[in-house]
């Protein structure tokens, strides 16, 4: 049985502009292997996504690619505290810029509660592509989220 933080299997299909992306995986005993077009992979038991509502990935090393399978590394690093509006109040949040091979993503969680509140990232036509809360998210569903590993 998976314990916490740990993804006990995945089944994502993803139409990528007309592309089928299928990802296939689940935790055994020893392992965690995953099954998709980029071939088979056999990756440590305790494997994370990029779940960017999940604070745990900011300790990540290696994250899997829901869409593609692949298992990337990353690296995050706390660029420091800002202001960032949610529900039209001022609320104090930390920022991270998260690097994986597809760029940087910048990722911002309240400072209070580590909720995530918003991200960056970068999308086709050096255009960007910015999530951020509009309500402030419940931090206690977020953090039952976390609790459970999903």
């Amino acid at each position: 049985m998976p314990g916490v933080g740990k993804l006990p299997g995945i089944d994502a299909s993803t139409d990528s502009n007309g592309k089928q992306l299928d990802v296939r995986g689940e935790i055994n005993a020893e392992s965690f292997d995953v099954l998709s077009a980029e071939g088979s992979a056999t990756l440590p038991r305790c494997v994370q996504t990029f779940a960017y509502w999940n604070p745990a990935i900011l300790e990540s090393k290696s994250l899997l690619n829901s869409q593609t399978g692949a298992y990337e590394d990353v690296s995050v690093t706390l660029e420091g505290g800002e202001q960032l509006a949610v529900a039209g109040d001022r609320i104090d949040a930390l920022r991270y810029r998260l690097s994986a091979k597809a760029g940087d993503i910048i990722l911002w969680y309240s400072r209070e509660d580590n909720t995530w509140v918003g991200l960056e990232a970068p999308a086709k036509g050096g255009r960007k592509l910015r999530y951020q809360a509009v309500v402030f998210p419940d931090s206690d569903a977020s953090q039952l989220l976390v609790a459970r590993g999903n």
